[in-house]
């Protein structure tokens, strides 16, 4: 892909080693390019790579790691992701599941050499792996599911179901039409570019027995560095199985804006499968 940059432990500049790591090439299938490094499991605090790319245009970038993982590997390895505001810290579990690009985030880059990816090793708990960083232009656009591990804060007793095959993903929540009042999902995207955003939102239909009234509050910036409110009545019983859209807000950079789905004064089951934020 046009504009993607990947910096490999093994490439002859974009990689800062601190401290004594060990190339191995162990895990060819595991691994990404001939070797990976790690720290031998010693002298926590004292060891690091730093990736840096050299990005060609400024903007918003998804970043990527790539590790060989095994069961000897930290479960909780700091990563330092240094972009345009300022540093943001991921912690990964190597263990799992290792063969594969995993997403750190999407973060906004000035063009050159202002971005970096630093692997620390300290007070991780098993041996640290130091292999390759991906960064892929961002598409503007930002999806959260009811599934996904980060971004989703569910209040309340809320049932997980696939049976209805008009879903987004691999299944949704619903309110079990029980608790009114009592139960809610938040959807937070980390906006990484700030701008005006459609936003949409994904449920599956049943015209027998889903609410035609769901409140969903969209907070959006005020653009002053406060948020604002709009609250809309979703009719979740029709038509279901493809992206709605809410409108079109502005939001700040960072988690302060989200969509929340209520479940107050409703008057059938309440559906929460998936979000969708697009930069315009």
């Amino acid at each position: 892909q046009q504009g993607t940059v990947i910096v490999d432990n093994s490439d002859a500049s974009g990689v800062t080693i601190t401290g004594d790591w060990t190339v191995s090439t162990f895990h060819p299938d595991n691994r990404y390019g001939p070797s990976y490094l790690h720290d031998q499991n010693a002298d926590k605090g004292t060891k690091s790579v730093e990736f840096t790319p050299t990005l060609a245009e400024a903007g918003a970038y998804e970043v990527y790691l790539w590790w060989a993982e095994y069961s000897n590997r930290a479960t909780n390895v700091p990563v330092d992701i240094a972009h345009s505001t300022g540093t943001a810290t991921v912690v990964v579990d190597q263990t799992q599941p290792g063969s594969d690009w995993v997403l750190l985030g999407t973060y906004a880059f000035g063009a050159g050499e202002s971005a970096s990816v630093l692997i620390r090793t300290d007070e991780t708990d098993g041996h640290v792996t130091a292999d390759a960083v991906k960064f892929v232009p961002w598409s503007g656009e930002v999806i959260i599911d009811s599934t996904t591990s980060s971004g989703v804060t569910v209040t309340g007793d809320w049932t997980t179901s696939a049976s209805n095959v008009n879903r987004y993903g691999a299944d949704y929540l619903h309110d079990a039409n029980t608790g009114k009042g009592t139960k809610s999902v938040r959807f937070s995207p980390d906006i990484a570019v700030a701008g005006d955003y459609e936003v949409y939102i994904w449920y599956p239909d049943n015209a027998q027995s889903y609410a035609t009234n769901v409140p969903v509050d969209v907070i959006y910036s005020d653009g002053v560095g406060g948020t604002l409110t709009d609250t809309l009545a979703v009719n979740q019983t029709t038509p279901g199985g493809q992206w709605e859209l809410l409108g079109t807000y502005a939001f700040d950079v960072g988690t302060a804006g989200s969509v929340l789905i209520r479940t107050a004064g409703t008057d059938g089951v309440v559906i929460a499968d998936a979000v969708r934020f697009v930069l315009l």
